[in-house]
């Protein structure tokens, strides 16, 4: 059985690739749009995106309240932790040694 989509997986996740660099909520924003619109949602809508805002918004309080991520709410931008990456690598490790 596949996994389902978690929002804060997805943005531990970008967070990751981008591992040299803080990501500000708008950058996120932009690159979380082809998974909401894979999930249906039509990123047009002004109700929808408030909707997405509000799911960004609380998966990356989340994270943070995990310690997976930094946010600076200064400037409005996030890293991943130390140990986020760990909790990426151990997930990586997972998958690969499930059988198919």
């Amino acid at each position: 059985m596949e996994k389902t989509f978690v929002l804060p997986d997805k943005i531990l996740q970008l967070l990751a690739a981008n591992i040299n660099s803080c990501l500000t909520f708008e950058e996120l924003s932009e690159l979380l749009n082809p998974v909401f619109k894979t999930s249906g949602m039509n990123i047009g809508d002004p109700s929808l995106e408030k909707l997405k805002h509000a799911e960004t918004v609380d998966a990356l309080i989340f994270l943070e309240q995990q310690g997976y991520i930094v946010l600076n709410p200064d400037n409005d931008q996030s890293t991943v932790s130390l140990k986020g990456i760990i909790k990426i690598k151990n997930d990586r490790g997972l998958k690969s040694s499930l059988p198919s």
